[in-house]
């Protein structure tokens, strides 16, 4: 007991002591000052900036995704309306076809011969087909022209593919022998394909 008194009462090891305690308090003082816990007033301003700025940004990609999905769902409407109006329907076209083709004959003053129907694939789409129509008439050029503009004009979306005309070898007759293709667009259902597979 007396020789840790005795070391207690040194004023070397009591400095020491003292000394250590300083610079532990220095140590502590100085981590606070320059590296709070938690960072300083400065860097906690940039983590708040850093993180509205990354906030802004998705922001804003919503809102941008938002906007692309507005577009593709009026894109999808206006598609579906174009599909309604002009394409026609496999059930329906060779009546909707033959009672379209006999109206712009008779406006344009034509007497058409038989008509002749053939169906293609379109690459890609397994509900889409186009339709060929072929069919030959007697013309004078007046009547031809008309008959153009009136297929050009249809509602029922005929696309004049394909027009021969030949003019007469006697020169007497005044009339222009012509054959036309009219192409157009079917939808064919799944039940169709199914029965054409099946033929």
């Amino acid at each position: 007991m007396h020789k840790s008194f005795k070391v207690l009462s040194d004023p070397r090891i009591i400095m020491r002591v003292l000394m250590g305690l300083l610079l532990a308090g220095d140590l502590v003082v100085a981590v606070v000052a320059f590296h709070p816990f938690g960072g300083s007033a400065e860097d906690l301003q940039r983590q708040r900036d850093g993180l509205e700025s990354r906030l802004q940004q998705a922001r804003d990609s919503l809102a941008q995704t938002r906007r692309l999905s507005e577009k593709v769902k009026a894109a999808r409407t206006a598609g579906d309306q174009f599909m309604d109006e002009y394409i026609l329907d496999s059930r329906t076209a060779p009546d909707v076809i033959a009672e379209e083709l006999h109206r712009i004959t008779e406006a344009a003053g034509i007497h058409p011969g038989p008509q002749q129907y053939s169906q293609d694939a379109i690459e890609g789409s397994e509900t889409l087909q186009m339709w060929s129509i072929s069919m030959g008439f007697e013309s004078d050029y007046a009547k031809l022209a008309k008959f153009v503009e009136l297929v050009d004009k249809s509602p029922k979306f005929l696309i004049l593919d394909n027009l021969q005309a030949a003019a007469p070898q006697n020169q007497a007759v005044k009339s222009l022998t012509a054959t036309v293709k009219i192409k157009t667009f079917v939808r064919v259902h799944n039940s169709d394909l199914v029965a054409e597979v099946a033929r």
